[in-house]
């Protein structure tokens, strides 16, 4: 080790860094060997380095960065394969948008959330603006009993009446106030959806399995709250705005 430490004396800079990190990061053993001053005389130079050269430790860590960002692209990526199906073919998923769409965007919300909210508004401007868009709803009631109770609804009016899933999930979404049984009623006849056939349905087993099915699905994909959008290969958390959404839509059709 003598003749070790004696070329750390003579090497500077980038070459004494990589001679330090070879014996503390590749050479556990090497590491081992040495006495507590060859120890403080390596640490010294690592010291003296980084203070020298800060710019070593910014590019370090946007290296790092952008190797957990591409690590984390190519993991959701292959999740979202691998569960595309659940994602985009479930028959008891609501749905709107055209049938002839060459892109499927799913969301997963929480109707006491206030992101998901904001985020209706988002998604309004999107169908509006791309008539070759599809969204897929996923109920993920994660907030209270209240959004259970408005996510079971939901799901009800969908059985019951198609066309009018996307008006009552506006309705539930723009209500400020309590979302208690009653007052989903009240919301289901002012759309003139029968409050009997609701009442008949809304605690169905396929309700409550689908559900379970948006919940474990959520947790296999690393989803942890609302809203969160799946465009592409891409999974998005939390609210974004239309023009964020429209570069994710857009890096989508890119890849397609």
């Amino acid at each position: 080790m003598a003749y070790v430490t004696s070329k750390f004396k003579f090497f500077r800079v980038s070459k004494a860094l990589v001679l330090c990190f070879a014996i503390f990061s590749s050479s556990p053993v090497l590491t081992q060997t040495l006495n507590a001053e060859q120890k403080k005389e390596v640490k010294s130079l690592i010291e003296q380095f980084l203070q020298e050269n800060p710019q070593v430790i910014v590019d370090a860590f946007r290296k790092f960065h952008k190797r957990s960002q591409a690590n984390k692209t190519k993991n959701e990526a292959k999740l979202i394969h691998k569960y595309w199906e659940s994602l985009i073919n479930n028959p008891e998923d609501p749905s709107i948008g055209s049938p002839a769409s060459d892109l499927t965007i799913v969301e997963f919300f929480d109707y006491r959330c206030g992101y998901c909210r904001k985020s209706l508004e988002v998604i309004n401007t999107i169908l509006t603006e791309d008539q070759k868009i599809k969204v897929v709803f996923k109920e993920l009631p994660i907030l209270s009993e209240q959004s259970e109770m408005a996510a079971r609804a939901a799901l009800a009016v969908n059985k019951i009446s198609k066309n009018k899933y996307f008006l009552f999930h506006t309705k539930l979404m723009q209500n400020r106030g309590s979302l208690k049984i009653n007052d989903i009623y009240d919301i289901a006849e002012d759309i003139n959806i029968s409050v009997n056939s609701l009442e008949l349905e809304i605690n169905s087993p396929w309700i409550t399995q689908t559900i379970k099915q948006n919940r474990d699905l959520a947790e296999n994909l690393g989803i942890r709250g609302t809203p969160a959008f799946v465009v592409g290969n891409k999974i998005i958390p939390g609210a974004v705005s239309s023009n964020t959404l429209k570069k994710f839509i857009k890096e989508a059709r890119r890849l397609n």
